[in-house]
């Protein structure tokens, strides 16, 4: 199981010193980028990603919880992001955004709602390098367990790609990502992890060998 750290839940007043301290023990690290419209929250920005990347090699995913994702995608990808995640409901048309992350240099990766299932984002599985199932509604944490429709939609997923070799993408679950809840997402099919305050507010090196054992 591989570790995608959600920066949200570091030490916002000493971001720098907990990418240094988990970047050891991480894959990549998930970046949620919000503009108080398509989530109730605001988060990051171009400029701090910018110095994260100075940061780390690793991999930065760049979470776009926005309204019109298409005129981020640039200003991130020049920050320093490697992977550009929208949600397709946020936009007129999904196909735009695409091409505008691989302009960019980028990866492409699609998030999918609770709200949603795997028939709303089917045509656009065949461009993505990364599906992210989210647990919970976007824009919120602390929930304890992830969505049954979530576990569902992972499954769905899984199958998808197992009976098409043209699907390439990997699965990331993000929102619940629990000790007790991590299995349940590896079972269903799930990739790759976004765990927050479970990996930054614990053991981290422990945390992080127990997720990889998965």
């Amino acid at each position: 199981m591989k570790i995608a750290a959600s920066l949200w839940s570091a030490d916002l007043g000493n971001l720098s010193a907990d990418v240094s301290r988990s970047e050891h023990y991480v894959d990549s690290f998930h970046i949620d980028v919000s503009d108080g419209r398509f989530t109730p929250t605001l988060l990051f920005f171009p400029d701090l990603v910018a110095d994260i990347r100075g940061r780390t090699r690793k991999t930065l995913e760049i979470h776009l919880l926005t309204c019109d994702p298409q005129k981020w995608v640039e200003p991130f990808a020049h920050a320093g992001g490697d992977l550009i995640i929208f949600s397709p409901e946020a936009t007129d048309n999904p196909g735009t955004t695409i091409t505008k992350v691989r302009s960019a240099g980028c990866r492409v990766g699609i998030c999918l709602s609770i709200e949603s299932d795997v028939t709303a984002i089917r045509d656009l599985l065949p461009e993505a390098q990364l599906v992210v199932v989210m647990g919970t509604k976007m824009g919120m944490r602390g929930i304890e367990a992830p969505s049954p429709k979530a576990l569902q939609n992972i499954r769905v997923l899984n199958q998808l790609r197992r009976r098409n070799r043209r699907l390439s993408f990997e699965i990331e679950a993000d929102g619940a990502v629990r000790d007790n809840t991590i299995g349940l997402f590896r079972e269903a099919g799930a990739d790759v992890v976004v765990p927050g305050s479970l990996l930054f507010k614990g053991d981290l090196p422990l945390t992080a060998a127990s997720i990889r054992r998965l």
